[in-house]
């Protein structure tokens, strides 16, 4: 997955502004290249969770469509644990091929991850890390 610095730089920032709870929103992008960042409210109950309301969720992916932009990945932060899938967070995921982004803390810096997660595989769900690039359009990696 390739990211515009802009996006990995509003995915830290956005991050560092929700702490102490988990930050969520949904990235966008086209030709395989995520050039912009939807910030959504994260509406769980608890800080170390997250959620977006329904609402929410289809008026984002409007102004995505609108925007001539594909909804590239869901992605969240994680406060005080790794960039990596919690057993929560595989159980949550209901389309296994949209990938998810997690911003989390590394050794004293802020990482991002993303991967494919498949709830329904046994015995409790697959996760794949895909390559996360930053990096502008014109540096894409080719197929």
């Amino acid at each position: 997955m390739r990211l515009t610095p802009g996006v990995a730089r509003a995915l830290v920032e956005h991050a560092a502004r929700c702490a102490p709870r988990e930050a969520c929103g949904l990235v966008a992008g086209a030709g395989g290249v995520a050039s912009a960042v939807h910030f959504a409210t994260n509406v769980a109950d608890r800080d170390d969770r997250y959620a977006i309301a329904t609402d929410e969720q289809m008026r984002l992916r409007a102004a995505i469509a609108r925007a001539g932009m594909d909804v590239m990945a869901v992605y969240h932060s994680h406060v005080d644990a790794p960039a990596w899938p919690s057993p929560r967070d595989v159980a949550l995921s209901f389309v296994p091929r949209l990938p998810h982004v997690i911003v989390g803390p590394v050794r004293g810096e802020t990482q991002i991850r993303a991967f494919l997660l498949d709830a329904s595989a046994p015995p409790d769900g697959r996760i794949a890390e895909l390559r996360v690039a930053v990096g502008d359009a014109s540096a894409a990696p080719r197929a």
